[in-house]
């Protein structure tokens, strides 16, 4: 598209749309209990497949500090991949194991991140990371790494981000900050979230428009040809 893009009147971002009604759903104890997830722990959640962009490896790091600084704390992860085999060796291996539950796959991620205190998003790299955007919908203060796309934040009050060169103990800090904050859940912050152009109402608007005002070009430019001949 070229350094100057956004100069050009040709080209737009359109942001990809989610239901924010799905996530204003509360916590399904059924679902805690049928996941085993410990009572009296605070659940940190992730949501991405087990590749090396995602960086669960420093998963495995932050895990390991909380576990030494004795936090009440268990990791909630949503995903699988090719590195999937790797992690579960690796949680074994230093005896984290008791620390962590893995859904690979769900069809309804609200759900999941109901039963969630706070999220975790370590990424190398991301294009967007609507995981991340999800997190945010659902009310959790969210952690990120400097890598994810400012985009990402679409509630400034409910993220912070971190720099992965910071280490395990920083972000285990940082965690334990996040589980503090809350997540939010009132009016105000319901509205404010309407009003992004990640809410699927305004995306879908919005596209809606892009074609009516390409019909509409091609409707003049049906007129004027027909006004040539």
């Amino acid at each position: 598209f070229g350094p100057d893009w956004q100069e050009d009147p040709r080209w737009q971002i359109h942001f990809c749309g989610i239901d924010l009604a799905a996530f204003e759903r509360p916590a399904d104890p059924g679902l805690r209990r049928a996941l085993r997830l410990p009572e009296g722990r605070s659940i940190i959640g992730h949501v991405g497949r087990f590749e090396a962009q995602k960086n669960h490896a420093f998963l495995v790091e932050i895990a390991a500090e909380l576990a030494r600084t004795g936090a009440p704390v268990h990791f909630l992860l949503v995903g699988d991949g090719g590195l999937r085999a790797t992690f579960d060796g690796e949680i074994a291996r230093r005896g984290l194991g008791s620390m962590f539950t893995v859904v690979p796959r769900s069809a309804d991620v609200p759900r999941l991140l109901a039963l969630m205190d706070g999220f975790v998003f370590p990424s190398l790299y991301e294009g967007l990371g609507l995981a991340a955007v999800e997190a945010q919908a659902a009310g959790l203060p969210t952690l990120l790494s400097e890598r994810v796309p400012e985009e990402a934040t679409v509630e400034e009050t409910l993220v912070r981000r971190l720099d992965l060169d910071a280490g395990a103990a920083a972000w285990a800090e940082a965690v334990a900050g996040l589980l503090a904050q809350g997540r939010r859940e009132d009016a105000a912050f319901r509205r404010a979230l309407a009003a992004t152009p990640f809410n699927v109402a305004k995306s879908a608007d919005g596209l809606i428009n892009i074609y009516l005002e390409e019909l509409n070009k091609d409707k003049v430019y049906a007129l004027d040809n027909k006004r040539a001949a």
